[in-house]
């Protein structure tokens, strides 16, 4: 004989267990009937007090096992075949499927049980006749309820900044039998659930990106189930020269999409969504940042934000919002220009036609720059865009940890439009201005300006310049640019040194071997007085051009370059033009892409395999 705890049964289960079995279960409670009960010791010996629909009454017990469509009682009868048989020297009745009635009661059970009531543990015989059961005993229990999953944290589509992830919860109904386990990202964690009582709690460590936990709980039946997603993420933050995430170092390489944007706009559209296509792809190059344009303001492009001064698209707007959250999910970061300097976005020209200057000439740029309307205009435009809620999250651009920060342009050039004598005064009052507008929009991101790197005096750069002197290359330095690279930098509200390596548009020639060598000259003087600045420096645009270039030599000058960034330990080097498959190549001499369906190290895919072994060298790191 083994004794055993056995549960409590259900009301509904009693209930509707009295319905159908009571002639079988129960039999008159003689004087007890109108006796009231509260507990067994309420009732004489061989009676228990009632429950569901005779609660508060004394009833008899009797033993019962199911035998066909009827049941038998067990200390007189046994089942063969689906009928009642007499055990030997018990009653004569039997009952079969659909048989006759139910005789009169048998007398009580020899031992009756004496515990408090049902549910409590009972004896229980191996077969034998004599034993007594509680009445939970006297029928097998529907199969167990699956348990009850509840997620405290993290909760559904959270967003988590820059604090320990942990999953706890509860579990109802798992017995002491039971066991809980999870998945994250379909695959098994490194560490197991801890289950306290009916609570479970785990400590995880994730990288950035969109996240899937799937639980399970069972009790050896039914399973229960429950799903949380989320977004983790970290904050990158400037620490004198470098940038930090979680306190380490974070550099990166990364990647310019500046069709990325209108990819959106067409899927939002209902065209296909390819954004995911050069998501994916910058994310299996090692990519860390894309480099997207937040701005587009040519009047009649369906995509176009800007349309009319101060009048902005919501759709081109959504479609922002749309790349910042697959590059959150993705766990990338952005870098986002404000402008564009040339006429490729509408940009400093479009400003000036919409305030009267129907065919800008260069000079005419200095009244962008200049105190006034037009800086005024696009100050607020800043402000919108910085300030913008995403539509898709509820979260505002300035707190979104996905946006590693903001740059004023594109590609900062002001050729011819200032005299030398300036010296640049004209535009380091204008970065000087809008980066606070920039600060004050967004506190938490990092700023820089967006030049390609033009001073106005060579000599800080030392013997970096030599180089390009004996080519006769001196107009980066010469202030022909308008811009003060090493006098912008050491504004207080721009967090780090921007440089673009642009070879045809500094003046290289169409020679490979200079395009790679004086490019990566023009990294490491810049790159010393970022270092004597104490801020980062991070090559926002590393173009290599097809005008000038074969595939292999724009290979091996992208090469150089990230040779460059790798042995300097510069923070990051973003290299463009990363476009979907089949894309116009001749409509983007920058451009790349990676083809469906190929290795990276196919000649076809031109600058991936320089890009993935950079950051794969990086991450190793």
């Amino acid at each position: 004989m083994h004794a055993r705890t056995l549960p409590a049964p259900p009301v509904a289960v009693l209930a509707s267990f009295f319905a159908f079995a009571f002639a079988v279960l129960l039999a008159g409670c003689g004087s007890d009937e109108t006796v009231p009960c509260e507990t067994n010791a309420d009732c004489r010996e061989g009676f228990q007090c009632g429950a569901g629909p005779f609660e508060g009454e004394c009833i008899q017990i009797v033993s019962v096992i199911p035998c066909g469509a009827a049941y038998c009682e067990k200390a007189t009868h046994t089942c063969e075949n689906g009928a009642c048989v007499p055990r030997a020297g018990g009653a004569d009745a039997t009952v079969g499927p659909g048989g006759p009635d139910v005789g009169p009661p048998t007398a009580p059970p020899t031992s009756p049980p004496t515990g408090p009531g049902p549910g409590d543990a009972g004896p229980v015989d191996d077969g034998g006749a004599t034993d007594a059961r509680t009445f939970d005993d006297a029928f097998e229990p529907p199969p167990a309820a699956p348990p009850t999953i509840v997620v405290q944290s993290p909760a559904d589509g959270e967003i988590i900044i820059g604090r320990p992830v942990e999953l706890s919860g509860r579990v109802f109904g798992l017995t002491a039998a039971g066991r809980v386990s999870f998945t994250l990202d379909d695959m098994p964690p490194a560490r197991p659930l801890v289950l306290e009582g009916d609570t479970f709690q785990a400590a995880l460590t994730l990288p950035p990106g969109r996240h899937a936990i799937v639980l399970t709980a069972t009790n050896g039946g039914p399973e229960g189930q429950a799903t949380v997603t989320f977004r983790y993420d970290v904050r990158i933050v400037r620490d004198g020269d470098r940038l930090l995430a979680d306190g380490a170092p974070w550099r990166f390489i990364g990647l310019q999409t500046p069709s990325l944007r209108e990819l959106a706009y067409q899927a939002g559209l209902g065209g296909t969504d390819r954004v995911p296509e050069v998501v994916g792809e910058a994310m299996r190059m090692g990519a860390r940042v894309l480099r997207v344009p937040a701005c587009d303001d040519r009047p009649g492009t369906p995509a176009a934000i800007q349309t009319a001064p101060n009048t902005y698209n919501e759709a081109a707007l959504v479609a922002l919002d749309a790349v910042i959250v697959q590059a959150g999910d993705a766990g990338l970061k952005l870098l986002l220009p404000l402008v564009d300097a040339g006429d490729g976005l509408g940009g400093v020209n479009q400003y000036l036609r919409w305030h009267g200057y129907l065919v800008p000439v260069p000079t005419d740029k200095r009244f962008f720059f200049a105190p006034g309307e037009i800086r005024e205009h696009f100050k607020t435009y800043v402000r919108m865009v910085m300030g913008r809620t995403n539509s898709l999250t509820g979260v505002r651009y300035a707190d979104d940890p996905t946006i590693l920060g903001w740059e004023i342009f594109t590609r900062g050039d002001a050729y011819g439009v200032f005299d030398a004598a300036s010296a640049g005064a004209e535009v380091a009052d204008f970065v000087s201005d809008l980066t606070q507008v920039m600060k004050a929009a967004a506190p938490e991101a990092i700023i820089g300006t967006g030049e390609v790197g033009f001073d106005v005096n060579p000599s800080p750069y030392g013997r970096t310049v030599d180089p390009f002197r004996e080519i006769g290359l001196t107009g980066p330095w010469d202030a022909s640019h308008g811009f003060a690279w090493q006098r912008n930098l050491r504004t207080g509200t721009v967090d780090f040194a921007g440089l673009q390596v642009l070879p045809d548009l500094i003046g290289i020639s169409s020679d490979a071997l200079l395009y790679a060598n004086l490019g990566a000259e023009w990294i490491r003087g810049h790159a010393a007085i970022a270092a004597s600045e104490r801020k980062p420096l991070i090559v926002t645009h590393a173009g290599v051009s097809t005008v000038f270039l074969t595939p292999e030599t724009r290979r091996a000058a992208a090469q150089a370059w990230l040779d460059e960034h790798a042995a300097r330990g510069f923070t990051g080097m973003i290299v463009g033009n990363l476009h979907p498959d089949q894309f116009d190549r001749r409509a983007d001499p920058y451009g790349f892409a990676w083809v469906e369906n190929t290795d990276a190290a196919d000649p076809q895919n031109e600058l991936v395999p320089v890009v993935q072994t950079a950051a794969s060298r990086l991450a190793a790191e």
